[in-house]
């Protein structure tokens, strides 16, 4: 109730630079939101592509000697076939690569699985944190709509 009378007693001024502040925030907590929701689905493609390198690694034996298409770029295969499936070359970042046997390989995969879904939890608790401040917003600005009216 103090809220109430306390804005009732407010300029006309003082309120339009209140709304104002509160529209920007409101604002800065949306951009932030969308920001976070481009980072989970990058970081969710990132998990998935993991995945699948885990998946085609427990398949190497399988695939050993058969023809496959290997990525080279962008939408761009070529066929080749696996020689040597205990040996891969692993990009250990900065663009250094190392040449690995199988089990190292699937150990740096795991690492790198679990290190994306850690960031993964995070993001999706930092999301949860500004749809509550959003939503906590809007039925603030509700509150002072209610009020200039």
């Amino acid at each position: 109730m103090e809220d109430v009378n306390a804005y009732k007693n407010m300029s006309k001024a003082d309120k339009d630079k209140m709304i104002a502040e509160f529209k920007y925030m409101q604002e800065l907590y949306s951009n932030e939101y969308r920001s976070i929701i481009n980072r989970i689905n990058d970081n969710t493609e990132h998990l998935n592509m993991l995945y699948t390198a885990q998946e085609s690694i427990e398949n190497a034996d399988i695939i050993k000697d058969k023809e496959i298409l290997s990525f080279v770029g962008e939408s761009i295969f070529i066929p080749s076939k696996i020689i040597n499936n205990d040996k891969f070359i692993v990009g250990v970042g900065s663009a250094f690569f190392v040449e690995v046997d199988a089990e190292n390989t699937k150990r740096i995969i795991s690492k790198y699985i679990n290190k994306a879904n850690n960031e993964l939890k995070k993001l999706n608790n930092n999301k949860k944190e500004i749809e509550a401040a959003l939503f906590d917003m809007s039925f603030q600005m509700n509150k002072l709509n209610v009020l200039t009216s």
